[in-house]
């Protein structure tokens, strides 16, 4: 290949990456990967053509070998930048999929699929409700800084404990909140945000 052609190859490689888009955190990418395929914006067989000669004793590390199969699927970014709801439900076909692939049945509530961190969520644009019940709780502390930049986000519901409460205040559509199933290090967050009118469940 001439350096020419190379030059050029490596440019297309560069621009198809930049149309792609893989979250840090494993159990992010999976949920993200599930809305978009209940947005039928990801072909289910693809998901499952992943899945398929998982192998081993452990029915954990059957769980991590399924989900670091479906972490390495590149997902589409204008896709992802569609998305107006996440969650992290137990009942989602990706983790019953998951399941399925690895050989284990745990209704869908395992702690492999835990949520532990938001890092790249700001590339859900359209994102107007986020519910970290579920899978959503992980039992040390988490940032809420990525959520900076969200500016259709209308609901939030929070499990776990989080850092830089006052990243909330930045959210300029955000209308709910509820924490009851976690907490925040800045609690005065809470109350300056209900005295702008935002619904806060506590």
């Amino acid at each position: 290949m001439t350096t020419k052609k190379a030059a050029t190859k490596k440019a297309a490689d560069k621009d198809k990456d930049e149309t792609r888009i893989v979250f840090p955190d494993p159990g992010l990418h999976i949920a993200v990967l599930g809305a978009l395929m209940e947005a039928e914006a990801v072909n289910p067989e693809r998901v499952e053509a992943k899945l398929e000669g998982i192998e081993g004793d452990d029915d954990t590390d059957r769980l991590r070998a399924a989900m670091a199969r479906l972490h390495s699927i590149k997902l589409d970014r204008k896709k992802v930048a569609r998305l107006d709801r996440l969650d992290f439900d137990g009942g989602n076909e990706i983790y019953m999929m998951m399941e399925s692939g690895a050989g284990v049945y745990t209704g869908g509530e395992d702690d492999t699929y835990a949520l532990r961190s938001l890092a790249g969520i700001g590339a859900l644009e359209a994102l107007e409700t986020l519910d970290l019940d579920g899978h959503g709780f992980f039992d040390e502390l988490r940032d809420l800084r990525p959520l900076e930049g969200l500016a259709k986000l209308t609901h939030l519901t929070l499990t776990g404990d989080w850092t830089h409460a006052a990243s909330l205040e930045t959210l300029p559509k955000l209308a709910h909140l509820d924490v009851r199933l976690g907490s925040v290090d800045d609690p005065a967050v809470l109350d300056r945000i209900a005295a702008r009118g935002i619904e806060v469940l506590r």
